[in-house]
């Protein structure tokens, strides 16, 4: 078993080891923060304090699960096609930092 420092293992599915870094740990609660003490306050005044908290964790679970199924995408491809690659851990500022240039590099392009 492969073990990074900073990342936990999650679990392993076709062939892919899942890893999670300890950033996440604070990128949920910012996104639960987020989401549960301004957004759906926000949007509906009417929502009561629980509501609002449990549909931030809620949010961040899902967001969580995308991103994961996003990466679990990449790493299915790369296997398929030969390149078999060591893992990586899920950071959520990866996206961020690579993925918006990259994306607005493909559409200049």
């Amino acid at each position: 078993m492969r073990v990074f420092s900073g990342e936990i293992r999650l679990f392993r599915t076709f062939g892919v080891s899942i890893y999670l870094d300890y950033s996440w740990f604070i990128f949920f609660f910012l996104v639960v923060w987020t989401f549960g003490r301004v957004y759906f306050r926000i949007q509906d005044p009417g929502f009561g304090p629980i509501l609002a908290w449990v549909l931030g964790v809620a949010a961040a679970i899902l967001l969580f699960a995308s991103v994961i199924f996003h990466e679990l995408s990449h790493a299915l491809v790369s296997n398929r096609l030969g390149a078999h690659l060591d893992p990586s851990p899920v950071v959520p500022w990866a996206s961020a930092i690579t993925g918006q240039p990259s994306s607005g590099a493909s559409a200049v392009g």
